[in-house]
């Protein structure tokens, strides 16, 4: 069906001004309001660090940290509850994330490893009857690691491979269905990064 809202969001950047190294952050959020219709508020807030140390023999290094609030949708089929019941509001996520970052040029060639670690939390779901179904089954933390490998044969034109491998772990080993749902993440990709300046830069990949 349809809806009015009103959206309203914020958002405070800064960035240090040293001739080596660089530290940067920003906290944003918006929140949205429905003026008709049965649609609940919705909410979100995001805020991050990241520092950066050039070293010599064209290494840098980097270090972010970063956090993340979001609600996720009573309908949500995560959020199932016996007929006639149902979750009363929109329950609120936390994520919580932080990675160290190595990158080395050799050259043409450039390589970079990273390590990250993001941590979820789920808050406890209000039901209509009162009572509230607990969702602490879902908190889990996923670790990764990720390397990269470049050949800039231009200056704006750069192929490259780029693998990971993860493990995401549960803080209980079976939920609330009795399903194990720790699990192993991979990938793998190839692609070309592009750099033109202000007018164009991105990259495309194809991976798996």
């Amino acid at each position: 069906s349809n809806a009015t809202f009103s959206q309203t969001e914020a958002r405070l950047s800064g960035q240090s001004d040293w001739a080596l190294h660089e530290l940067r952050g920003d906290i944003g959020g918006s929140y949205q309001t429905y003026l008709n219709g049965d649609v609940d508020d919705f909410s979100a807030l995001d805020a991050n660090l990241q520092l950066r140390l050039d070293h010599s023999y064209d290494i840098t290094t980097r270090f972010g940290t970063s956090y993340d609030l979001t609600t996720e949708s009573a309908e949500s089929d995560n959020l199932s509850v016996p007929t006639p019941l149902f979750v009363t509001e929109d329950p609120n996520v936390h994520r919580f994330s932080g990675f160290a970052e190595i990158e080395k040029q050799a050259g043409r060639v450039s390589g970079r490893l990273r390590g990250t670690i993001t941590h979820a939390t789920y808050e406890d779901a209000s039901i209509s009857d009162g009572s509230s179904l607990s969702q602490d089954d879902r908190a889990n933390t996923l670790f990764e690691l990720e390397g990269r490998v470049g050949d800039e044969v231009s200056e704006t034109f750069q192929p490259f491979v780029e693998a990971s491998l993860g493990s995401r772990r549960h803080s209980k080993e079976i939920d609330r269905n009795g399903n194990r749902r720790d699990s192993t993440v991979y990938a793998l990709r190839g692609g070309v990064a592009f750099d033109q300046g202000d007018k164009l830069y991105g990259e495309l990949s194809l991976g798996y």
